[in-house]
């Protein structure tokens, strides 16, 4: 990505990561992830990763190293490979060292405990962004003599990718058969799940342990009653079992053309990664659909669990207005799900989708 995109992203606490090169080959990557978190992984002569090293901030703006994993490759071994020699070290919170090490060809890891903590006397300062400088210590370990400037290009921007929800041809297909994430082979069952009633048109997206405190999107449609319905993942080798694949608010029935993701005011698809998405959080297994002037009362998870019960989706009153809110389960639990819109040929919305990434692109 371009370095003023990865700034920004530095900025607001979002991943982004820098590659460093030497004579035209890699010889460290640097993660930044949220939280102040960082990931720095070494690579050896054939270019492959060998080093994978985790590093948190400490309240005096230095990083302490968490956590090393290194691999002793042979000619024969490919990256990462679990064949290989490797050697595991971690540092508690409380300063507790622990090194784990398997010899090549073993299945299992010896342990030994010790008290001092390898990198306590030496931390690294948690760097500005295009500071690079402090990672380069690492290098040196490995043998390698760091010049005293490093010179930033912009990677190459990468591809399209398809701006539509995975699976979109098939998510509401009855009857259709895929190969399903952490599911296997499953047929698809499309389900009524309620009808919405969105007196201001702008929906809401997220855990319903949270909608209160949500954005609703900037896309809005025109007040009415809207039906939901959900698409249920079935295990063809366990029938019995079920998963949400994907929830879908119906504005029209017209055929969608051109798909979109569904924004909140603060939301920025340009700081996004090749492989990342405009999603919401789920911390209760749960996301609703819900109008923006519905007046959520405190309502706990339990509620809404017990709104459920056994179903994949269910209507839920909300006391203070006598508005209502569909709930629907997520995929496989808890996570980041995507929300998209679909316009229709002269533009006007036809749908929102929330997708839990269950089947691939295009099944």
């Amino acid at each position: 990505m371009a370095r003023e995109v990865a700034a920004r992203r530095h900025a607001i606490d979002q991943w982004y990561m820098v590659l460093l090169t030497a004579g035209g080959r890699p010889v460290q990557t640097i993660e930044r992830w949220k939280s102040g978190l960082w990931r720095v992984y070494l690579f050896d002569d054939s270019g492959r990763r060998d080093h994978c090293i985790d590093l948190r901030p400490r309240p005096d703006g230095t990083l302490l190293v968490t956590r090393r994993h290194r691999f002793w490759y042979t000619a024969e071994h490919r990256e990462f490979d679990d064949s290989a020699a490797q050697e595991m070290t971690t540092v508690s919170a409380e300063g507790e060292v622990t090194v784990k090490s398997r010899p090549a060809g073993s299945r299992g890891w010896s342990s030994i405990r010790r008290d001092n903590v390898l990198v306590e006397d030496s931390p690294i300062p948690a760097p500005d962004f295009g500071d690079w400088l402090p990672f380069t210590r690492l290098l040196t370990e490995q043998g390698h003599e760091c010049a005293a400037t490093l010179t930033l290009h912009d990677a190459p921007a990468p591809p399209p990718r398809p701006s539509h929800p995975n699976g979109v041809q098939t998510l509401f297909t009855p009857g259709a058969q895929v190969a399903a994430e952490g599911v296997g082979a499953s047929v698809i069952d499309v389900r009524p799940a309620g009808t919405l009633y969105m007196p201001s048109g702008r929906l809401i997206v997220a855990d319903p342990t949270s909608a209160s405190t949500t954005e609703p999107l900037v896309a809005a449609v025109p007040p009415g009653d809207y039906p939901v319905s959900v698409s249920i993942l079935r295990s063809l080798r366990y029938p019995e079992m079920g998963y949400v694949a994907a929830a879908r608010l119906t504005i029209t029935d017209e055929p969608v053309k051109a798909w979109e993701p569904a924004l909140c005011p603060d939301d920025d698809p340009t700081l996004l990664a090749s492989d990342e998405s405009i999603g919401f959080g789920v911390d209760a297994g749960m996301g609703c659909f819900v109008d923006a002037v519905a007046q959520l009362d405190e309502m706990d998870e339990d509620r809404y669990l017990d709104a459920l019960g056994s179903d994949f989706a269910a209507e839920v009153t909300v006391a203070a207005t006598g508005a209502n809110m569909v709930v629907f389960r997520t995929g496989l639990g808890d996570g980041g799900y995507p929300k998209w819109l679909g316009r229709t040929e002269d533009g006007r919305i036809a749908c929102f989708v929330a997708d839990m990434q269950l089947i691939p692109a295009d099944a």
